[in-house]
């Protein structure tokens, strides 16, 4: 009589297991890291936009733009906006109420939410552009994390405007 015995079928479907629950997790990690990757690209695309935006001055009905920033909303979102003022040497450089907001908000994915924040706008004014934060600092730093702070990815903004991730 030829066969397997018992002990090595128990033995077989517990590899088996233990590959796949071993290769689930690492799916679920690594998805983890591609999702605060892709919203730190998206969060750095929409600072450069505002950056690329300050470079232009245009008037629009008796208001002018003064400058371009992003406002960080709340824990998951941000959107892009423009700095208005009839005379922009009195502009303050943060987002306000008489400012507009220039694109819809950008929301995070459901996982993930904005760490501590040590400023709430960024704002580039032309022609240079300067940079302004929000409050105000000497760099932004802006921490993407998953809910539970596992993991974290960073933009940071110096004040030359220059938009670095790590």
């Amino acid at each position: 009589m030829k066969g397997y015995t018992l002990i090595e079928i128990l033995v077989v479907i517990g590899i088996i297991t233990l590959l796949t629950s071993i290769t689930i997790l690492y799916g679920r990690t690594s998805e983890e890291q591609l999702n605060l990757f892709r919203a730190q690209a998206e969060l750095v695309g929409v600072l450069n936009r505002a950056k690329s935006l300050s470079l232009q001055i245009f008037y629009k009905g008796g208001e002018r733009t003064c400058a371009y920033g992003v406002h960080l909303a709340n824990n998951n979102s941000y959107f892009l906006f423009k700095d208005l003022s009839n005379n922009c040497l009195n502009s303050n450089y943060y987002y306000d109420t008489n400012d507009e907001k220039f694109e819809n908000d950008h929301l995070l994915p459901s996982n993930l939410e904005f760490g501590s924040l040590n400023v709430k706008d960024i704002v580039f004014v032309p022609p240079d552009p300067k940079t302004y934060f929000y409050p105000s600092s000497t760099l932004a730093s802006i921490p993407i994390q998953n809910k539970s702070g596992t993991a974290t990815v960073y933009v940071e903004v110096n004040q030359g405007g220059q938009i670095s991730t790590k």
